[in-house]
């Protein structure tokens, strides 16, 4: 690898000599870590629960996909503690995916809260989708939501109003004796966890309508579905936008991408129908320009 540039040890992103501070350069590379994540954790939130746990580590020990840093919002993170009631008794359980809290335990942002997430038992037949496809699906649906979102960004429709994505890594919940089976194990998706959770639109073409400091923000997701149609020429619409406003920032989570081609981006990729949806719902607004592409335009 060039002298120029190296990944770092903690975020796994390939990061420029001068994103380093002199005594982390001259160390070994698979251990010198950028000044970000040197100087970007730490936080206020408690220490981490007592009690029986799980501790969520990643899945193989290959170094995380590297990926455009400048809209991401990373795990900076190897290791999560779970207790085992987290994890029997997910706060959220929705119809595919069971979500417990849990807190960081090592890493950057030691201290601070995150999320796991897995596949519901039952919810996919497994001759068709495997655990692994799913959790796949919504990984590239992250990344493709990044590089869509970097462009967004970069046009400057939105003057003050910047979205980042959370960006889920694969991790395996440890084997405990007081889980049962079906937990310890698993495979399952880390990333940080995000206050007041909304939901904006989803890929069917609901689009949920808010009021208050929201309601801007609400339009300018509406803006960035209708952005990704134009910017891949009518290829798919980044969809099902939620997530939390957090300092002035909306940190984007869990997006589905629906395309030409149902099926192409995973589960939740409802095909043509799910893009013919969102145009039906969608009403241009103050963020949407005049000669961004529509169906049939």
């Amino acid at each position: 690898m060039s002298s120029t540039g190296r990944i770092c040890a903690s975020c796994g992103e390939l990061r420029p000599k001068t994103a380093y501070t002199k005594k982390q350069w001259e160390k070994a590379r698979q251990f010198s870590r950028c000044a970000r994540c040197v100087h970007g954790g730490g936080g206020n939130a408690a220490a981490g629960p007592a009690g029986p746990g799980a501790r969520a580590g990643f899945a193989s020990p290959s170094s995380p996909a590297v990926v455009p840093a400048d809209a991401s919002r990373q795990n900076l993170a190897v290791e999560a503690y779970f207790t085992d009631s987290a994890l029997i008794r997910p706060f959220e359980d929705g119809s595919t995916m069971e979500v417990a809290r849990g807190i960081y335990t090592a890493g950057p942002r030691t201290g601070q809260p995150c999320v796991c997430k897995w596949v519901k038992e039952g919810a996919f037949d497994p001759e068709q989708y495997s655990d692994e496809e799913i959790l796949e699906g919504c990984l590239r649906c992250s990344r493709e939501a990044l590089r869509i979102v970097n462009l967004f960004n970069q046009e400057g429709i939105a003057a003050g109003m910047p979205i980042i994505v959370s960006m889920p890594e694969r991790w395996t919940i440890a084997e405990h004796p007081l889980f049962p089976e079906e937990v310890g194990g698993v495979k399952c998706l880390v990333e940080p966890f995000i206050e007041d959770f909304k939901k904006f639109n989803n890929n069917r073409g609901g689009v949920f309508q808010t009021g208050g400091r929201r309601a801007r923000w609400s339009a300018l997701l509406q803006a960035l579905s209708h952005f990704s149609y134009h910017v891949t020429s009518g290829q798919l619409v980044l969809c099902d936008l939620q997530g939390g406003i957090n300092d002035e920032v909306f940190v984007l989570a869990d997006p589905a991408v629906v395309s030409r081609v149902e099926g192409v981006w995973g589960v939740t990729d409802m095909g043509p129908k799910g893009i013919r949806g969102f145009f039906r719902s969608h009403t241009c607004n103050e963020y949407c320009r005049s000669h961004w592409t529509r169906p049939g335009r």
